[in-house]
């Protein structure tokens, strides 16, 4: 569940958030935190855009580009977030248009269940799972070094079957492309946010065309990086982010 949640709020944006005053029940640097209630802290987290409190929260390995992936999907649904809104400061109701959807992923049906939920505790302590009540796909925790619960998310972990060597060549190369990704995903949303305080590009003259120069720049990331995945042979990563450049001179 966790897995389709973050993944569909950070990439693909249905409907409105809101929970801009939000501050966490516990302090993300308590070590005792429970497992449940580390995924309702999660939950609220990516709803705010907290980008500080996902990074403590999700669970990250040094090896692979797990630290880089976790890096940059809290950069891109905090990106993601500060450009509803601006929309919606801009545009006023018709900045909905540009909402991020994490209303929708995380009902308060959701949070209800995962604050009844079973905690099976794995690994001598070390790992847990988070069994929300109704029934769902389980959340699975690890304890960082310094012992906080943590979520695993298979978009950070991506693990692979291998050894040895093999298997660091084979996450190295899976991690390339959600990087390259990411950053092209988060370009995009950090360009339209750029447009939309600007107020200047034909694009970002309305909620609405703001929305169309969004919903074409990621069908084009997302074209390019399959295409370029199904070829065979084929090592050029997706267009990685640099500098924001400026929504006039993007071609729209």
């Amino acid at each position: 569940m966790m897995r389709t949640v973050v993944f569909t709020a950070a990439l693909l944006w249905a409907e409105a958030a809101g929970a801009a005053g939000w501050r966490p029940a516990l302090p993300l640097n308590m070590p005792e935190r429970s497992p449940a209630q580390t995924v309702l802290m999660l939950i609220d987290a990516i709803t705010a855009g907290d980008e500080t409190a996902m990074l403590q929260l999700i669970w990250a390995s040094e090896r692979g580009g797990q630290m880089e992936r976790r890096r940059l999907l809290a950069r891109l649904i905090a990106a993601r977030v500060a450009l509803q809104k601006a929309a919606e400061e801009k545009f006023g109701e018709a900045g909905r248009a540009l909402s991020c959807g994490f209303e929708t992923v995380f009902p308060p049906a959701v949070r209800a269940n995962f604050e009844q939920a079973e905690v099976v505790l794995l690994q001598a302590g070390h790992g847990a799972l988070v069994i929300p009540a109704g029934g769902g796909e389980p959340v699975r925790l690890r304890r960082s070094v310094r012992g906080a619960w943590q979520v695993v998310l298979p978009e950070i972990e991506m693990e692979r079957e291998g050894v040895g060597d093999e298997l660091d060549a084979a996450r190295d190369e899976s991690a390339r492309w959600p990087v390259a990704r990411y950053r092209a995903l988060l370009r995009a949303v950090q360009q339209a946010r750029a447009g939309i305080l600007a107020g200047t590009a034909p694009a970002f003259a309305s909620a609405e065309s703001a929305q169309a120069w969004l919903a074409d720049r990621l069908a084009e990331i997302q074209r390019t990086t399959f295409e370029r995945r199904a070829a065979p042979g084929d090592q050029t990563a997706p267009p990685e982010s640099g500098g924001v450049e400026s929504p006039e001179s993007s071609g729209y």
